[in-house]
C-alpha cells in the first residue's frame, strides 16, 4: 500500500482570528488521496500546506538519512560498530521508504557518499547480518542477547526512524510556496 502523508494543516488568516492552530500528520491510502483533498478544499478552516510528495526527492531523502545517522552518532546511540547494521536491515525491511541496500558494502558506500564519518568496516556489518534473523521489528538474534540488549538494538532503529521523519518534516516546512 502506497501512502501519502499530509504534512501540515494551517491557515494563517484563521490562526489570526482564533489564535490557536493544531498541526497534524496523517497517512492516506493512494485510493483515497484525491477524494480526501477534495473534501478538505470545502472546509474553510483548513489549508493543506504540503504533502509528502513535496519532500520525496532523492536529494531530500539523502539529507534526511544523513541527519538521522548524524543525530544517532552525536547522541552516542551507536555504541558498537555493528549497530549500523540494524539501521541497514530495518531500512531494507521498509522501515523508511525509498531505500534498499543490496549489501553492507553498498550501505557503507552510500553513507560515505553522504559524507558520514567514523563508519564501521564491511566485515563487521557482514558478520552482524549473519546473526540477525526474520524482519524488523520481529528480529531474532543468533548471539542470544539479553532482553535489554535486544531492546537497545530495536531502539536504535526507532530513534533512526524518528530522526529521519523529524528531518523530513523540517525540510517540508522549508519548501518554497511555488513548489507546493
Amino acid at each position: 500500500m502506497v501512502t501519502h502523508g499530509i504534512k501540515r494543516f494551517t491557515s494563517s488568516h484563521i490562526s489570526q482570528r482564533l489564535g490557536v492552530m493544531k498541526e497534524i500528520v496523517l497517512k492516506i491510502d493512494d485510493k483515497a488521496f484525491d477524494d480526501f483533498l477534495g473534501m478538505i478544499r470545502h472546509c474553510p478552516f483548513i489549508e493543506v500546506v504540503s504533502t509528502s510528495q513535496d519532500v520525496d526527492s532523492r536529494e531530500v531523502r539523502d539529507k534526511c538519512f544523513y541527519e538521522a545517522v548524524l543525530e544517532l552518532q552525536c547522541d552516542r546511540l551507536l555504541r558498537t560498530r555493528s549497530d549500523y547494521t540494524y539501521i541497514m536491515l530495518a531500512v531494507n525491511d521498509q522501515a523508511v521508504d525509498g531505500f534498499y541496500f543490496y549489501s553492507p558494502l553498498d550501505f557503507l558506500d552510500y553513507m560515505a557518499q553522504l559524507g558520514l564519518e567514523h563508519l564501521p568496516g564491511k566485515s563487521i556489518l557482514y558478520d552482524t547480518v549473519k546473526k540477525v534473523g526474520k524482519h524488523y521489528p520481529n528480529w531474532s538474534f543468533s548471539d542470544k542477547p539479553d532482553a535489554n540488549e535486544r531492546l537497545r538494538r530495536n531502539n536504535i532503529v526507532i530513534r533512526f526512524i524518528s530522526a529521519f521523519n523529524r528531518a523530513k518534516r523540517r525540510l517540508s516546512e522549508r519548501i518554497p510556496e511555488n513548489k507546493r
